[in-house]
């Protein structure tokens, strides 16, 4: 009896030498702290975030000149977008409304819905509190229950898996990049220009001096005029 619970114990702690890598530590049966500040997984967490703003920043470039005004002005526009998603939404109405390419507008909705599950990705990493000793490399994230993630604790997350995410985030930029390039060629194919000021407007300026005149911005009418403008 002796040697088969011998040889179950042998069993199982096989079984978690394979699951681990390694041989336990009393760490791996002692809730974590809060991962200390000079733990190099910040590093990474850092560099997920850093990605993922270059990749909005590549979505606003495109929206600014989509936008037939400067790109100071089009920046308060895009400045209170939250996430991809409005981003991406906003190009492709762009794309139809200035009658571009059916293609482009479609190019923008599909690789929106194909950078959701990276979206989700990113969030989790950058939101989701990290836990870990500081004299050890192991690093876990308390994950709550979603209709998309089942798990629910402490669950380890590997460098690599981080890394994955970084090389994903640098491919999707790549994406929207070369998207940005095709609707640059669409908008030159086009000939866009700028509209050209409401002459009766332009009549209302002369003489005064209150009026900045802004590169590649469209004034609009002075309020009461009657005019609807043009935008």
């Amino acid at each position: 009896m002796a040697r088969k619970l011998t040889t179950g114990k042998a069993a199982r702690l096989k079984r978690v030498l394979r699951r681990i890598g390694r041989l336990p530590s009393i760490l791996d049966f002692v809730p974590p702290p809060p991962l200390p500040g000079k733990h190099p997984r910040y590093a990474l967490i850092g560099r997920v975030a850093a990605e993922w703003s270059q990749m909005e920043h590549a979505l606003d470039l495109i929206i600014w000149d989509m936008l037939p005004i400067d790109r100071a002005t089009a920046s308060c526009v895009t400045g209170q977008f939250l996430g991809i998603a409005p981003r991406f939404r906003a190009i492709a109405a762009l794309c139809g409304e200035m009658g571009l390419p059916k293609e482009l507008e479609e190019a923008a909705t599909k690789l929106m819905n194909r950078t959701f599950t990276l979206s989700d990705e990113r969030n989790r990493i950058v939101h989701d509190p990290w836990f870990g000793w500081g004299r050890t490399r192991d690093a876990k994230q308390f994950r709550s229950r979603t209709n998309k993630n089942e798990n629910f604790g402490l669950v380890p997350v590997k460098r690599a898996e981080i890394l994955r995410t970084i090389q994903s985030i640098e491919a999707k930029v790549a994406e929207v990049s070369r998207l940005h390039i095709k609707i640059e060629a669409a908008l030159a194919a086009s000939g866009r220009k700028l509209p050209a000021p409401d002459p009766a407007f332009l009549s209302q300026l002369e003489g005064t001096s209150h009026v900045a005149i802004t590169p590649g911005f469209r004034p609009q009418p002075f309020p009461g005029s009657g005019k609807k403008g043009l935008f």
